[in-house]
């Protein structure tokens, strides 16, 4: 898209986070829209995530913080369901930094609770670009930091990641949505 708007036969398009510098360095006007939010989907139909506590751990053993001054980009926004109404309240809200091994606690109950001796090894499934690819790494990373867990990553293309999270074929996923 960005030599088509450079050579004028698009007025505005979509620019991949991988053609960014090249949009920048041809001049072009970027407008960052806010309808779209990348999110870890946890399939519930696996034998481990279908248990609370065990998503709820993976959950709050990732080093947001840590994850968005690496990418450069804020991360868990407050979100609202209506109105002023708080998403993330009660046993919804994430577990403050300061609460890492409650995340490996609620893991262990969790795991007692599926009946499973141990994690099993999961696949992160993500988008092929870098920047997917990184955010990918850097949420393995909190969960082997955190939990002492280690998971796969599997790179694929976009269009494979939207197909295979709307079928179900996925165990964890990076997957953005957009309004």
């Amino acid at each position: 898209p960005v030599t088509q708007l450079k050579n004028g036969l698009l007025d505005a398009a979509p620019t991949p986070a991988d053609s960014l510098d090249a949009a920048r360095e041809a001049g072009l006007t970027l407008t960052p829209l806010e309808d779209t939010i990348r999110t870890l989907w946890m399939n519930n139909g696996n034998e481990a995530l279908k248990n609370v506590r065990i998503r709820r751990a993976l959950r709050d053993a990732l080093e947001w913080e840590t994850i968005a001054a690496q990418l450069d980009e804020a991360a868990a926004p407050a979100a609202v369901l209506s109105g002023a109404e708080r998403y993330r309240t009660g046993e919804n809200a994430l577990s403050p930094e300061s609460d890492r091994e409650g995340a490996a606690l609620g893991l262990k109950a969790g795991l007692r609770e599926a009946g499973l001796s141990k994690m099993p090894r999961l696949t992160l499934l993500c988008a092929e670009d870098e920047y997917s690819m990184n955010l990918a790494r850097y949420v393995v990373q909190s969960w082997q930091k955190n939990l002492s867990l280690y998971f796969d990553i599997e790179a694929v293309s976009a269009s494979e990641l939207e197909t295979r999270v709307k079928v179900g074929n996925y165990q964890l996923a990076l997957y953005a949505c957009s309004a």
